[in-house]
C-alpha cells in the first residue's frame, strides 16, 4: 500500500495550509495563497499605517475575528 503525500504549505505561524487556502502573515501585511506544489504565492502589498488598517478594518470587514486577516485584506484592496 502506498501513502499519498501530504500536500500543503507551511505558514509562518507553524500551521498547514491546504492549496487554495489563504494565510495571512500578521508582520508585513501581506496575504499569500497555498498552491499545489506547496509553495506560496504571495500577493505583495505595501503595509499600510497600523492605526489606519484598524480604523478601516471595522468599516472594510466589521466581523472579522483576526487582525491579521483583516490587516493583508485592507493592504492589499488599497493597491497602496
Amino acid at each position: 500500500m502506498r501513502l499519498k503525500r501530504q500536500s500543503g504549505c507551511q505558514g509562518g505561524d507553524g500551521k498547514l495550509y491546504v492549496p487554495g487556502e489563504e494565510y495571512y502573515d500578521d508582520e508585513n501585511c501581506v496575504k499569500s495563497v497555498c498552491m499545489e506544489d506547496g509553495t506560496f504565492f504571495n500577493d505583495v502589498c505595501t503595509p499600510i499605517d497600523t492605526d489606519l488598517t484598524k480604523t478601516l478594518c471595522k468599516f472594510i470587514k466589521p466581523s472579522s475575528g483576526s487582525y491579521p486577516a483583516c490587516c493583508g485584506s485592507v493592504a492589499c484592496l488599497l493597491r497602496l
